[in-house]
C-alpha cells in the first residue's frame, strides 16, 4: 500500500524525446556548417570573380567586361540566397535550443517535485513509526509495571 503512494518516475519517452531533439539539434549544426563553408567557398569564387572583373575591365573589351560583370552579379545573388538561408538556420537552431533548455527546466523541476513528494512521505512514514515505537514503548511499560505489581504482592497467610 505504501508503494501505491510513491510519486511515479518520469515516463521513458522525455528520455527518448530529448534524445530525438538532440539529435536534430546537431543535423541543424552540421547543416549550419555545411552551408556557412558553401557560402565561405562562394564568397572566395566572388573575390576571384571580382578580381577578373577589374582586370578584365582595365584589359579586355566591353562585351567581355559585361558578361563578367553579369557572371558576378549572379555569384552575388546566389551569395545572397545562401546568407539568408545560413541566418534562417541560425534562427531556428537559436528557438531549437531554447525550447530544450525550456524543456530540461521543466523536467527539472518535475523531478524535484517528485523528489520533495518522496521525502514528504519518508518523514510522514517516520513520524508514524516513531508513534508506533512509542505505543509500543508505553504498552511495554504498562506490561512491566503490571506485571510487576502481580509478582510483588505480598503473600498471604
Amino acid at each position: 500500500d505504501a508503494a501505491a503512494d510513491e510519486p511515479a518516475p518520469p515516463p521513458p519517452d522525455a528520455a527518448a524525446r530529448n534524445a530525438r531533439k538532440l539529435a536534430k539539434q546537431v543535423a541543424m549544426q552540421t547543416e549550419q556548417l555545411e552551408t556557412q563553408r558553401r557560402y565561405n567557398e562562394q564568397l572566395a569564387m566572388e573575390t576571384k570573380s571580382a578580381v577578373r572583373v577589374a582586370l578584365a575591365a582595365r584589359n579586355a573589351s566591353d562585351s567581355t567586361a559585361q558578361q563578367l560583370l553579369a557572371e558576378q552579379r549572379e555569384q552575388q545573388r546566389v551569395l545572397d540566397a545562401m546568407r539568408d538561408k545560413l541566418a534562417a538556420l541560425q534562427s531556428e537552431l537559436r528557438d531549437a535550443q531554447a525550447m530544450l533548455q525550456r524543456e530540461q527546466v521543466a523536467h527539472e523541476a518535475a523531478l524535484r517535485k517528485q523528489a520533495d513528494a518522496f521525502a514528504a512521505q519518508q518523514r510522514e512514514q517516520l513520524d508514524t513509526l516513531r508513534g508506533l515505537q512509542q505505543a509500543q514503548a508505553e504498552q511495554a511499560q504498562r506490561f512491566a509495571d503490571e506485571w510487576r505489581r502481580e509478582h510483588t504482592r505480598a503473600p498471604t497467610p
